[in-house]
C-alpha cells in the first residue's frame, strides 16, 4: 500500500504555511517574488526539463516570463539563494559528468562563481515549491480558490482538533451542562452543548492565530 499522496500532501502544506507566514522559504523576501517568479515557471508544464541543466540565461529569461520588466543585476544572488534552499543542484560547466553533481552541503562557493562558472537545474524539492506556489497563485480564479481554501480548510481541522482535545481537559462536559442546566432549569443534550461550545470559540481561536501567530 503507497502513502505517497498523504506524505506528499503534507509536505506541500508545510510549504505553503512557510509562504504564508514569511518564514524560512522566503528569508531574503527582497528576492523572493523572483526566485518564486522562477520556480513557478519550471514547474510549468512546458519548463520541465527534469534531467536537463539550464544556466544563468535561462534563469533570467524564466522570470522575465512572469516579470518582464526585470532588468536588474541581482541574478548571482537569486541563484545562490535557491542554491543554498536546495532548489537548484549544480555542475561545475567544464567537469559535468553526473559525478560532480554538487549541492550546498559538498560546494562552498560565492554567488558569482556559482553563477558564472556553473550550470544548475531545479531539485525535486524545488518543483515542490513551485507546485505550491503555481496552485496558490493560479491564473484561474476558481483554482486558486480551491487550492487555498483546501490549505487553509486542512489548517484550521488541524488546530480545532488541537483546540477540542485541550477543552475536554479543561472543561469536562458534564461540569458545564450541570452548571447550565442548573441556571436554566432545564436538561441539555451533551453532544449539543459540546458542539455549541466547541464551534462558538474556535473561530476566535482561529483569528487570533492568523491574526498574531501566521502574519506575515
Amino acid at each position: 500500500m503507497s502513502i505517497s499522496f498523504p506524505s506528499r500532501f503534507l509536505k506541500k502544506l508545510n510549504i505553503y504555511q512557510e509562504i504564508r507566514r514569511g518564514q524560512g522559504i522566503d528569508k531574503y523576501k527582497q528576492l523572493w517574488k523572483y526566485e518564486s517568479a522562477f520556480l513557478k515557471v519550471a514547474y510549468s508544464e512546458a519548463h520541465q526539463h527534469l534531467n536537463s541543466f539550464s544556466d544563468k540565461n535561462q534563469l533570467i529569461d524564466w522570470i522575465k516570463i512572469i516579470y518582464p520588466e526585470y532588468e536588474r543585476e541581482d541574478y548571482e544572488q537569486i541563484i545562490g539563494n535557491l542554491f543554498y534552499k536546495e532548489y537548484l543542484e549544480a555542475r561545475d560547466k567544464e567537469n559535468n559528468s553526473p559525478s560532480t553533481l554538487t549541492t550546498r552541503y559538498s560546494l562552498a562557493v560565492s554567488n558569482h562563481v556559482l553563477a558564472q562558472k556553473f550550470e544548475y537545474r531545479v531539485t525535486p524539492e524545488g518543483l515542490l515549491v513551485g507546485e505550491v506556489l503555481s496552485e496558490i497563485n493560479s491564473n484561474n480564479f476558481f483554482l486558486r480558490f480551491w487550492h487555498n481554501y483546501r490549505y487553509e480548510l486542512t489548517i484550521d481541522t488541524v488546530w480545532l482538533l488541537v483546540f477540542f482535545g485541550i477543552y475536554k481537559l479543561l472543561f469536562p462536559a458534564n461540569s458545564i451542562i450541570a452548571y447550565l442546566s442548573f441556571q436554566g432549569g432545564y436538561q441539555l443534550n451533551p453532544v449539543a452543548v459540546k458542539l455549541a461550545v466547541l464551534f462558538s470559540i474556535s473561530p476566535a481561536v482561529g483569528y487570533l492565530y492568523r491574526k498574531f501567530l501566521a502574519r506575515r
